[in-house]
């Protein structure tokens, strides 16, 4: 049988056990897309400075890919006072939901302003799920996390569903100063155990096989050309048997030391 018959014979039948992620757009390489925003403002860009204009100031580039989202509170009484960014997903037990947040805030205590990431259940009986919760307090006035911050999260078998994923930046008892939210790197895995970002593997196991490649075939045509050259860079790259290869990515989950609350 010629290979041209065969391979999509067999791309048709894998697209049918395939676990794609079921979050969208988590790398925000394409704008703004499947995300529904609402509030002051959300955009996405590859590169974060300090807001305040000081040269010395921070950095930001993205986790993986050429963006990640940028949220920001108003800071005029004119102005909403949140920036929220939502998607719908489903979740099955054992999947690892994971990601990297950075919070920063021109404001002070007692103006605890805050960010927040969480799964809010469809389910009524459901608790919602907090992936990430930080503060002005725990920061400290006028600071930042000073790095991306991990976070992670493995569905247990009471909370299996349909959440809505919720990115949120808010300002707490007045406006005048505004705080901001950046999030990249989001992820559904289907192996928990997977510690490494790869380039094309959309099912968390951390290989990219013709598994990862049904998926393109659900794909718009400019999103299938992305994935395609995504694919093409990792094509049959397994990080489990071989996390030296330089797709493999590891994914570090040490927290940085929260720094010191001022006075």
């Amino acid at each position: 049988m010629k290979l041209s018959v065969l391979i999509p014979a067999v791309i048709a039948v894998l697209s049918c056990f395939a676990g794609a992620d079921p979050i969208l757009n988590g790398g925000f390489d394409e704008d703004l897309a499947h995300w529904e925003v609402s509030g002051y403002l959300a955009t996405t860009t590859g590169l974060f400075l300090d807001p305040n204009g000081n040269p010395d100031g921070l950095s930001l580039t993205p986790v993986e890919g050429n963006s990640f989202v940028f949220l920001r509170t108003g800071g005029q009484s004119s102005e909403p006072i949140y920036t929220q960014l939502n998607q719908v997903i489903t979740l099955r037990q054992g999947e690892l939901v994971r990601g990297k947040f950075f919070f920063l805030t021109d404001d002070y205590s007692p103006y605890d302003d805050f960010a927040s990431i969480k799964l809010l259940p469809h389910n009524t009986n459901q608790m919602e799920i907090e992936l990430a919760y930080v503060t002005v307090r725990d920061v400290g006035d006028f600071n930042s996390t000073i790095k991306w911050r991990p976070f992670s999260h493995i569905i247990e078998p009471n909370q299996v569903g349909t959440y809505t994923l919720e990115l949120k930046v808010q300002n707490a008892i007045d406006y005048l100063l505004p705080s901001y939210l950046l999030v990249d790197a989001l992820a559904v895995l289907s192996d928990p155990n997977c510690n490494f970002m790869l380039a094309g593997d959309t099912d968390g196991d951390c290989k990219v096989d013709f598994f990862d490649l049904a998926v393109s075939q659900n794909l718009a045509d400019a999103d299938e050309i992305k994935y395609i050259d995504a694919l093409a860079r990792s094509w049959l790259v397994d990080c489990f048997y071989d996390p030296n290869q330089a797709q493999c990515v590891p994914w570090i989950t040490t927290l940085p030391p929260a720094p010191a609350s001022g006075p």
